[in-house]
């Protein structure tokens, strides 16, 4: 996923944001049941504030549960106020939903995720 922000502009060096991100990944698992989870980070590393998503073929281990549905929250350090723990909150409480988590998992295409995203989290 960092690759794919290198890609698009949004980060210089995606191995070192893919570090960051496993950093906070170690202090306390961001997976959040239901077979999502949403790291996130705020990292000198990103240029640009990002949501990112990935919807795997299989689940994978992730803590001590498993993901196939991710959202990683990636913040450049340096922006302002608490937008990076909002947006988590906001979307940690709508993944509780199980209205909203078969939106997300059975979305037709990337913009109907991010149309959808965008709505409820009021980006």
């Amino acid at each position: 996923m960092t690759d794919n922000l290198l890609l698009a502009g949004r980060c210089r060096y995606p191995r070192k944001l893919e570090a960051d991100l496993w950093a906070r990944e170690a202090v306390f698992s961001t997976g959040l049941g239901f077979s999502f989870a949403i790291p996130h980070s705020k990292s000198e590393h990103i240029e640009q504030s990002t949501i990112s998503v990935a919807r795997l073929q299989a689940p994978v281990r992730w803590g001590d549960d498993e993901a196939q549905f991710i959202i990683m929250l990636t913040l450049n350090k340096h922006a302002a106020g608490d937008q990076h723990m909002r947006i988590f909150s906001r979307l940690a409480r709508r993944i509780m939903h199980e209205e909203f988590r078969n939106a997300l998992v059975n979305a037709a295409s990337a913009d109907a995720i991010a149309s959808l995203l965008q709505h409820e989290l009021e980006l």
